[in-house]
């Protein structure tokens, strides 16, 4: 990825995330491996176009003044009850819409913040005349400026974050009712995605800004609710790029993965199963593809538990619940592997970072996408779920560990295995059950012998899931109980039994006779650095 992505406020890490608010740190980490793209990416040397901003004064120093005259009128005007329109005019439309678009270094770096300042205008706007105003105004730059490739990636990226989060409503305090999202921005954002030459970071702002329109959709008044042609537009978009397994040219696989994910969650936040079921039969060949990641299958099967099935609508019920329990057989020897893998480099000689697996993970850089997806309740907490909105506080009344324990506990490397599998768990359980009434694969199942057969899958999992929660339980101790677990799981799937098991022939101490043995062998010198004198400086000019 290109440094400059990195110092735009595109990814600008856990506070910036925390403080933006409708986005979790985890977010931005999955949004460094979608914008990670041969074509999205900004290039040294081009030069790229910039609307200046509206100002009078001419000399430096003048300007800022001026800019901060401007500002302070605006903070009066957001505030007042009044429509205070020339002001509005006069910071929005001369200068902070413009200003968005500068691509200079130092610039890039405070496009995060003007945003953030967008949305704390909101938070303040008293008169719905002026609020109605900076949409329209929002409307009138941001959807442009996202589409024209003149303008530096990340400025088109933040232009269309803007866009995503644009309401005709803001959320109310006093009675605590949520924000009903702009229409015009949602028409915005359709129009966006159906551009042939669309780069994939405007294309990522867009679905962050569908899941939002698609999430909140859920709490609205039935008058308020997002009309039947947009709902069907987003059905449509989501279908075909959801049943994409390969990627298109310039577009990492990881990308791919993450957005096809983003697009599963979305369908499911829709919550219908389309015409003809095909909403539905996209979930079952994602479950059921060979050539599947495990994220995206999980996503399938999170999306899975949340449309309202009829009994006509799953071709082949067995295949899926059969491939629900292989899903989480799967999951449980993605995380034995990565056991045996850690303990095979912590015998050559220290923790060099996790290793990559279908999920994508490496502590060595910070933890994985998928990792930190799996945090909170079940579902992406992207969008406001698990202890966002509260859970359990207070002082811990458990007795206190060893210290040796203690320490063994905190190893992230534990603390990441257990949340990462226990989210993928009782995600296949909520495709089991259903998160409502109606919903989930048991709701259509009407052979006893297909309840059964749940129930028996569902049994396995729990006892995995009461093992995983036990905090108590060290890693050298939870291992043994997750092999034994898992081969349990194995042999209640009807057609697993040729699915191997990682460790199931070996013993943890036996692992390192696998390595090689290298008494005696020197280790390789590294050769010293040398000077560079020809770094091309030209590059860092705008």
């Amino acid at each position: 990825m290109s440094c400059e992505y990195l110092s735009l406020g595109m990814v600008p890490g856990s506070v910036v995330a925390r403080r933006l608010g409708f986005y979790s740190g985890c977010m931005y980490a999955m949004l460094i491996v979608a914008l990670t793209t041969a074509e999205s990416r900004a290039q040294f040397g081009v030069q790229y176009t910039y609307l200046p901003p509206k100002l009078t004064a001419t000399e430096p120093a003048a300007q800022a003044q001026e800019v901060r005259q401007r500002q302070a009128m605006k903070d009066k005007a957001v505030r007042s009850n009044q429509f205070q329109q020339a002001d509005l005019k006069a910071w929005y439309a001369d200068y902070f819409f413009r200003a968005i678009t500068a691509s200079g270094p130092s610039q890039l770096g405070k496009i995060a913040d003007l945003r953030y300042q967008l949305k704390r205008d909101f938070s303040f706007v008293q008169n719905q005349q002026a609020h109605d105003y900076i949409v329209t105004t929002a409307l009138g730059y941001c959807p442009k400026i996202a589409d024209m490739s003149e303008f530096h990636p990340a400025v088109r990226y933040n232009a269309m974050l803007i866009v995503a989060d644009l309401n005709d409503v803001e959320e109310s305090r006093s009675d605590r009712s949520p924000p009903q999202p702009s229409m015009k921005a949602l028409a915005a954002m359709l129009a966006s995605w159906q551009k042939e030459n669309q780069i994939d970071p405007v294309r990522v702002a867009i679905l962050i800004g569908l899941a939002r329109h698609a999430e909140l959709d859920l709490v609205q008044p039935d008058n308020k609710k997002m009309p039947a042609a947009a709902r069907q537009k987003i059905q449509d978009a989501m279908l075909e790029l959801a049943g994409a397994v390969s990627p298109p040219p310039g577009r990492s696989a990881e990308g791919h993965a993450w957005m096809r994910r983003q697009a599963l969650e979305i369908l499911g936040r829709l919550g219908e199963s389309g015409a003809d079921a095909k909403v539905v039969k996209i979930m079952e060949q994602t479950l059921s593809g060979p050539d599947e990641q495990l994220p995206v299958q999980i996503a399938a099967a999170s999306a899975l538990a949340s449309i309202k099935l009829a009994p006509s609508d799953i071709a082949n019920a067995d295949t899926v619940i059969e491939k629900l329990g292989e899903l989480a057989l799967i999951a449980c020897n993605h995380e034995l592997q990565e056991q045996l893998d850690m303990r095979a480099q912590g015998s050559m000689g220290g923790y060099g970072g996790e290793g990559g697996g279908r999920g994508g993970y490496g502590y060595g850089a910070g933890p994985g996408p998928d990792a930190m997806m799996m945090e909170g309740s079940g579902r992406d907490d992207a969008y406001g779920y698990g202890d966002e909105y509260g859970g359990e506080g207070g002082v811990s009344r458990r007795p206190r560990r060893p210290r040796a324990v203690e320490e063994t506990l905190n190893d992230p490397r534990t603390a990441a295995m257990r949340r990462r599998l226990l989210y993928r768990l009782e995600i296949v359980l909520h495709a089991y059950e259903g998160v409502a009434p109606g919903n989930g694969v048991n709701s259509v199942a009407a052979d006893p012998a297909q309840k059964r057969l749940i129930g028996d899958i569902k049994s396995e999992i729990n006892k995995i899931i009461t093992d995983l929660s036990d905090h108590l339980t060290t890693l050298e101790d939870l291992e043994p109980k997750l092999l034994a677990a898992t081969k349990d799981l194995r042999d209640t799937l009807p057609n697993a039994s040729e699915i191997k098991i990682p460790g199931e022939q070996m013993t943890g101490p036996d692992a390192s006779k696998l390595l090689p043995n290298l008494e005696g062998v020197d280790a390789p010198k590294r050769p010293e650095a040398k000077p560079l004198d020809n770094f091309p400086t030209d590059i860092l000019n705008e």
